[in-house]
């Protein structure tokens, strides 16, 4: 898969993502029109484009795995939830990459040992996903490190205390939606998110979930019931085809 330009707790596989899905909240915000971008393209933000064969490709690799057996307890979900993580992590992406180079920032020494650990967990995937689940798997991780390092130096900046990795994360992700917002990031309707001063959120209220601090940073949180219910409900009035890991 073509890679957007670069310039973005570590979350260290996709059991993280598949135990706590990104990109889920229940928010309101406003969608851009269709020709505010290129066809084919999934979101732009300051001259970056991600295209919709990039999220595709992805979110095909990543059901595929979710679905093969290799995730002990994991619960289908509607593909749609997948494919809009799929997108706001990649926007993510572009927005922290940029934070870190304006910032000179540095991401955890234990980051590199992450990275190598993921080559080594779906080592033994079939080659047709093998390399887009890596490849994703390898962003969203980046997209956490990053938000906890850009999180952290805000809090040093106020010489105050965070309190959690959690609450820093999430300081980091707020800047990263503040920096699409600065820098005009757009987001194809196809994908049903708008974007808000909290991130990327999905438009439709049947694949969105009521807010905790952590649904509000963009974590569906798959050990809370009223979650997981909703989920199951979605699930079982869908066709296979539009189910990650049926």
């Amino acid at each position: 898969m073509s890679r957007p330009t670069r310039r973005t707790g570590v979350r260290p596989s996709l059991l993280a993502l598949a135990a706590s899905l990104t990109a889920a909240a229940l928010l309101s915000g406003c969608g851009v029109s269709d020709g505010d971008l290129r066809p084919g393209v999934a979101v732009s933000a300051d001259g970056t484009d991600v295209s919709l064969t990039d999220v595709d490709e992805a979110t095909e690799a990543v059901c595929s795995y979710l679905g093969s057996g290799e995730v002990e307890q994991f619960t289908p979900f509607p593909r749609a939830i997948q494919r809009q993580t799929t997108a706001t992590v990649l926007l993510q992406e572009v927005a922290l990459r940029a934070l870190m180079s304006e910032q000179d920032l540095a991401l955890p020494d234990d980051y590199g040992q992450t990275l190598s650990d993921l080559q080594a967990q779906f080592a033994d995937l079939d080659d047709d996903v093998r390399d887009e689940v890596v490849d994703y798997a390898t962003t969203n991780t980046y997209v956490g490190a990053a938000a906890s390092a850009v999180g952290l130096a805000a809090f040093e900046a106020e010489d105050s205390a965070p309190g959690s990795a959690d609450i820093v994360q999430q300081r980091g992700l707020t800047a990263a939606a503040a920096w699409l917002e600065d820098h005009d990031a757009v987001v194809n309707p196809v994908l049903g998110l708008a974007l808000t001063e909290s991130g990327p959120v999905p438009t439709d209220d049947d694949v969105s979930v009521a807010a905790s601090d952590r649904a509000v940073a963009g974590v569906l949180d798959l050990e809370d019931p009223a979650v997981t219910e909703k989920i199951a409900g979605l699930v079982a009035t869908l066709p296979a085809e539009q189910v990650c890991g049926a």
